[in-house]
């Protein structure tokens, strides 16, 4: 794995198989059930609930502490990029990396933004929708990845 902190970007070998690929483009979806750590899914669980203090690794330009804290409790709490534990057990959680690099190629950026979609069920489920970042074509430059960092079941 070589984590480039300066362009955000990481290349590493690929993982999946032509085959595997192939399903995915064809599925749309692949599962990567319990490829993170209970321990650090609940620390990512604390540092959105407040539970724990942050530590971002570096100050984007024209951020405060404030600004970053603020931002934590949002429903974008794309703060937690800036987490060196988020990137490497998360953003970096090598059977994930493997796959990205598989699907988009080498130098693959991290992501920008983050969303928090967690309620207290019973709630009702989004409808169908494309996210603001979406991008249609037959080109695969873009990967959408949904973590859950806790139990998530159906009902």
């Amino acid at each position: 794995m070589h984590y480039d902190a300066v362009n955000r970007t990481f290349d590493c070998d690929p993982t999946l198989t032509d085959t595997q690929v192939l399903e995915f483009c064809r599925e749309g979806h692949l599962f990567l059930p319990g490829v993170v750590s209970d321990e650090i899914n609940q620390r990512t669980c604390d540092y959105l609930n407040g539970k724990i203090p942050a530590n971002p690794c570096f100050m984007p330009e024209g951020f405060t502490t404030e600004d970053l804290e603020r931002i934590r409790y949002t429903h974008e709490p794309s703060s937690i990029l800036l987490e060196d534990w988020y990137i490497e057990h998360v953003l970096l959680n090598p059977q994930l990396a493997g796959v990205l690099r598989s699907l988009l190629g080498k130098q693959v950026g991290l992501p920008v933004l983050v969303s928090n979609h967690r309620v207290e069920c019973p709630e009702e489920p989004q409808n169908w929708h494309h996210d603001a970042d979406h991008v249609f074509g037959p080109e695969l430059d873009f990967v959408e990845v949904f973590y859950f960092p806790q139990d998530t079941p159906a009902e």
